[in-house]
């Protein structure tokens, strides 16, 4: 019996050790010089489904508003795509279900035509979308939305 205790804790332990949602950290340094430049101060995420291999950064002005895009690409060019908008918003939207991201912040969740992801909130004035391409699921985005944190200006 203890041999079969055993190996049902060897077997949960690779399982769970082989689990595809492991959250990477990665080097804010480039991201948290860009957001200086602007004259609001957004969260940003701690941590990512993959090790970024690169990251670009743009701030358009947008009108009245103002706009950070990020993409944080791995090593095979998928990606991550983060903006966050003040002053205007992203008039596109295909999110219908809405989803708890921590505590008592909520977002929406959808699918576009082409089978990208999109997961959108509003936090102190600010308005963030994360977007993915088909290979990471809604449990993913929301995880990295949960990673978010504040930047030091």
């Amino acid at each position: 019996m203890k041999q079969i205790h055993i190996l049902v804790f060897f077997v949960l332990f690779i399982m769970i050790g082989c689990s595809g949602d492991q959250m990477h950290t990665y080097n804010t340094s480039k991201l948290k010089e860009e957001i200086t430049k602007l004259r609001f101060n957004p969260k940003i995420p701690k941590a990512l489904p993959f090790k970024a291999e690169n990251i670009e950064i743009k701030t358009p002005k947008m009108g009245v508003g103002e706009m950070l895009s990020v993409k944080f690409y791995n090593q095979d060019n998928d990606y991550l795509l983060l903006h966050i908008m003040k002053g205007q918003r992203n008039v596109i939207d295909f999110t219908q279900d809405k989803v708890v991201i921590k505590n008592s912040l909520t977002g929406k969740y959808g699918v576009g035509p082409n089978g990208g992801k999109v997961l959108k909130w509003e936090k102190e004035d600010l308005f963030y979308q994360l977007s993915s391409s088909q290979n990471f699921s809604k449990e993913v985005l929301v995880d990295v939305a949960e990673s978010f944190v504040e930047v030091e200006k």
